[in-house]
């Protein structure tokens, strides 16, 4: 990113903080015990509302997909060096620690469950306790992942270590699918066998 181009994006994080839709967003109430993936208190706002940092990595990250592949190709081994789980991740650290935390965080923090059928509001997602099994929700949703080659498999199961962008219509991930990779595949992501929470956060106005 160009310094210019940095200005920019700082400039519409600034607006879009100051919208009805990222005003109405608060944070979610942190677990009293420790969790097994903490949060940086050091960026936790503690007015409840988003913090201009995140807003910008949210930008970033919608906005600049050279940066973003090479942000998430941090989060996978380099298999022509036989690099190790220890070197690939101090590769991610080295180059992406602050952007990658500000993203994790923004998504823990003002993201909705996945299994939240009521649109997510701020109530009940703060119902939701940090990272534990809830077994007692209506897990009905599906989600859509574009892959950009051609793969033939009936069934799968994946873990995902990383951020994942994915939509909640079929339809529109296919739409998007790029015309370079009209020959990939649209996966159908099924969230009902999961037993750990999950988050999600609707980028759709940072993109």
């Amino acid at each position: 990113l160009s310094m210019n181009q940095f200005k920019i994006l700082c400039l519409k994080a600034d607006i879009l903080l100051s919208t009805f839709e990222t005003q109405n967003l608060r944070a979610r109430r942190l677990h009293a015990l420790p969790s097994t993936m903490e949060l940086d208190r050091t960026i936790y706002p503690k007015d409840g509302h988003m913090a201009a940092s995140m807003c910008q990595a949210l930008l970033v990250y919608g906005n600049c997909e050279e940066l973003r592949l090479e942000f998430m190709a941090t989060y996978f081994k380099c298999k022509d060096i036989n690099e190790t789980d220890k070197e690939c991740r101090r590769r991610h650290y080295e180059a992406f620690y602050h952007f990658g935390k500000l993203l994790y965080t923004a998504i823990m923090l003002f993201g909705v469950d996945i299994y939240d059928n009521n649109g997510g509001s701020s109530d009940n997602a703060n119902a939701f306790s940090f990272m534990v099994s809830n077994h007692n929700v209506n897990k009905q949703k599906f989600f859509y992942h574009n892959v950009n080659k051609p793969i033939l498999f009936t069934k799968f199961n994946a873990s995902f270590h990383g951020p994942t962008s994915c939509t909640t219509s079929k339809n529109v991930a296919i739409v998007h699918m790029p015309v370079e990779e009209s020959d990939g595949i649209v996966l159908q992501l099924d969230t009902n066998n999961v037993s750990w929470q999950h988050f999600c956060l609707d980028v759709s106005i940072y993109g």
